[in-house]
């Protein structure tokens, strides 16, 4: 007859231990075994593939994200182009030549802003839309204010006053 109190006994075995002595001797085990076992679940397959999944789902959303990005900018930057694309044409002098104007140079090639610049027997190059002529000034009258009669170079303006 053994007396076991304060003792346990290993299954299968016929040794006695102090009660507590096994957790004690077992523990650096158990921790071990606690580590490892948490490096396995961190190892284990299916929470890599679930976070491989989880990062290509948010790849495709900042792609789709960048794409729609880069969408919008295009359009915005066609629109601009576009505004100024049209700002341009109306300055652009031919739309004028276009539309029945001509450009009057003097022989210096300088455009004409007003009958003054010239004399009769001149020569002048008018150009149009579609080409240009070289013609000679035969007579300049002087267009004035709205209301106001045409004069030759040298007529006094009557409306101001003038006299001969």
């Amino acid at each position: 007859f053994h007396l076991r109190l304060g003792y346990t006994a290993v299954t299968g075995s016929p040794w006695f231990f102090p009660k507590g002595a096994l957790t004690v001797a077992t523990a650096p085990f158990a921790a071990r075994e606690r580590r490892l076992l948490g490096a396995a679940a961190r190892l284990s397959p299916e929470p890599l593939r679930e976070r491989v999944a989880a990062a290509r789902e948010d790849c495709r959303r900042r792609l789709a994200r960048a794409g729609r990005a880069v969408g919008n900018r295009l359009a915005s930057a066609a629109a601009r182009a576009a505004g100024r694309g049209e700002a341009l044409a109306a300055l652009d002098p031919t739309a004028v030549l276009r539309r029945g104007y001509s450009v009057t140079l003097d022989r210096d090639g300088r455009a004409l802003r007003s009958a003054e610049e010239v004399r009769p027997g001149e020569p002048v190059r008018i150009t149009l839309a579609r080409g240009a002529l070289g013609a000679r000034v035969e007579e300049v009258i002087l267009n004035r204010a709205p209301g106001e009669p045409n004069r030759s170079p040298g007529e006094p303006n009557r409306s101001r006053g003038e006299t001969p």
